[in-house]
Order: C-alpha cells, then sequence, then structure tokens
C-alpha cells in the first residue's frame, strides 16, 4: 500500500469514528433533555 491509500483510510475511519461519538452524545443529550420535560 502507498502511503497516500494509508493516510486516507486513517483519515476515513477518524471521520467514522468523530461521526459516530457525535451522534451518540446528541442521542444522550436528547434523551436527557426529553427526560427533564417529560414528566415521569
Amino acid at each position: 500500500m502507498t502511503p497516500v491509500i494509508r493516510y486516507l483510510a486513517l483519515a476515513f475511519i477518524f471521520f467514522q469514528v468523530a461521526t459516530t461519538a457525535a451522534l451518540a452524545t446528541q442521542v444522550v443529550l436528547f434523551e436527557s433533555g426529553m427526560a427533564d420535560v417529560l414528566p415521569n
């Protein structure tokens, strides 16, 4: 593998991890916010 392909693969994996973490954080914040709004 050439270094360029390796760097592209690493950048793609990093982007996937960052996107997944951002989505998970939004879901957690949204659920905690809804828990505060809705009566239990």
